[in-house]
């Protein structure tokens, strides 16, 4: 549209350039003119000359370029409209440009703030997640020491089952010795009661003895 304005500009200059009357050739046009009119009979009588033919091929022409030039003209008035237009919309699509830019400015703060933002994040994300794997070592190391404690427990309620068995046996032992002590200690008052009957048997002969003894 541009380069179509720019020729079509030049093509007026050089029409207007064109059609530029020649004053010397209108003077020389109007003294022919006037030589060829001649007086008969009292009255003025234009005699068609190749001169005078010229000047109306030459009138003719200018006519016609000044219907071109008044046609150039309006297409030039057209032409600065659409240029009008065009600077209008030159004007229109430079604001925009600079909302653009003012657009891509507040666009390159807020990534430059949300890359800021990513980056805290991605470190706040690597602090957690090795705080993750803190934890995940820590659990594995509970887990082994569960198991332990679970194997140690198992073999406490072995040795439980164990020990039990063997308190129940020694539990019967000592119910079986409990019977022979009491066995024994029945014996043993039985005895004791004998041995304190022949103490006194014994006692009545030695007293027995001693009598006889004081009576020789």
């Amino acid at each position: 549209m541009k380069r179509k304005n720019e020729d079509n500009a030049s093509q007026v200059g050089r029409n207007v350039r064109k059609i530029q009357p020649n004053s010397k050739s209108e003077k020389n046009s109007t003294t022919v003119s006037n030589n060829s009119k001649t007086a008969i009979k009292g009255r003025s009588v234009l005699i068609q000359t190749p001169a005078n033919k010229k000047v109306a091929d030459s009138l003719q022409t200018r006519k016609l370029e000044l219907e071109e030039l008044k046609t150039l003209r309006e297409e030039n008035v057209v032409l600065n409209k659409e240029i009008e237009q065009m600077k209008a919309e030159r004007k229109r699509l430079l604001e925009e440009r600079s909302k653009l830019r003012e657009e891509k400015r507040r666009s390159t703060l807020e990534k430059g703030t949300l890359m800021a933002d990513v980056c805290q994040m991605e470190h706040r994300l690597a602090c957690e997640e090795a705080r993750v794997v803190e934890l995940e070592e820590i659990r594995a190391n509970c887990q082994n020491q569960l198991s332990i404690l679970n194997g140690e427990n198992i073999q406490l309620d072995r040795d439980r089952d164990l020990y039990r068995n063997e308190l129940n046996i020694a539990n019967e032992k000592i119910l079986t010795q409990t019977k022979k002590l009491t066995e024994q200690q029945s014996l043993i008052d039985v005895l004791t009661t004998k041995l304190q009957e022949q103490e006194s048997i014994c006692q009545g002969l030695r007293n027995s003895i001693e009598k006889l003894k004081a009576k020789q």
